[in-house]
């Protein structure tokens, strides 16, 4: 429920911008083969207690939208929860 606001309202923004956006579940038959400039993916990394943060994934060889994006989104989330940033950056299977 967390995670569907947190794209409900990232949607709400980017769509003010005049961006295209899709929001699709985790296990979205639309997932494979998807193309799109830029590819958010939202969700709860660990249920351990002890464990704090986010991280900002963006797919490898993406485009300079997509990088725009990941650094603001780096940017103003850890200004704005005070959580330590995880960076990961990594290849999405299936994504192009």
């Amino acid at each position: 429920a967390v995670n569907e606001e947190i794209a409900r309202r990232a949607a709400a923004g980017l769509i003010r911008q005049g961006a295209g956006v899709e929001i699709l579940e985790e296990f979205d038959d639309r997932l494979h083969g998807y193309d799109a400039d830029v590819f958010l993916e939202i969700h709860a990394d660990s249920c351990q207690v002890d464990l704090t943060g986010f991280k900002v994934a963006s797919q490898d060889g993406g485009s300079a939208a997509s990088k725009r994006l990941t650094e603001c989104l780096w940017d103003s989330y850890e200004q704005a929860t005070g959580l330590d940033l995880e960076y990961v950056e990594r290849w999405l299977p299936g994504i192009q």
